[in-house]
């Protein structure tokens, strides 16, 4: 009893996906379930991450006033991460990530933490989702990049950082 309660607790604000998209779902899937997503024929469809191709994205969202892109990303034909980053470079800023975290605070609870001096990150793991929101600022160079990953959490993969 106290073992299924706990199960159901742990579970109870795991995001499983990204607004109407869930891990496992197809391209197709995908473009049906969330509003403004098309195929990607940009220069993004070329980037990879992990061997992933971002074939769908939604060109622009509002996230608490910053504005994003959505790119989604499949493994094997099923999704496995969503990545939102902002379009202007004026929304890079250390104000917009804590923004942000505040707005994920209040839907996912307290994150775990970790604050360097040129990289911030907070992150929230679910039993099928990881949400990362990071902020890097190479100085030195002038980068500054933020990001909001929501991945799939492989049960057979590496632990995730709690």
């Amino acid at each position: 009893m106290i073992l299924a309660t706990l199960a159901l607790l742990a579970g109870a604000g795991d995001p499983g996906g990204w607004q109407g998209a869930r891990w496992g779902m197809t391209e197709a899937e995908v473009l049906a379930a969330v509003p403004r997503a098309q195929r990607n024929a940009g220069p993004d469809a070329q980037k990879a991450i992990h061997g992933a191709l971002a074939m769908v994205v939604v060109p622009e969202i509002d996230v608490v006033d910053v504005r994003m892109q959505v790119l989604f990303w499949f493994a094997g034909g099923k999704l496995r991460r969503v990545l939102l980053a902002p379009q202007r470079r004026e929304d890079r800023t250390a104000d917009d990530y804590c923004r942000i975290e505040r707005a994920l605070v209040q839907r996912y609870g307290r994150p775990w933490r970790n604050t360097g001096s040129q990289l911030r990150a907070s992150q929230w793991t679910f039993a099928s989702t990881i949400v990362t929101l990071e902020l890097a600022e190479l100085r030195a160079v002038g980068l500054r990049f933020l990001s909001l990953e929501y991945a799939w959490r492989d049960p057979a993969g590496p632990a995730p950082l709690d």
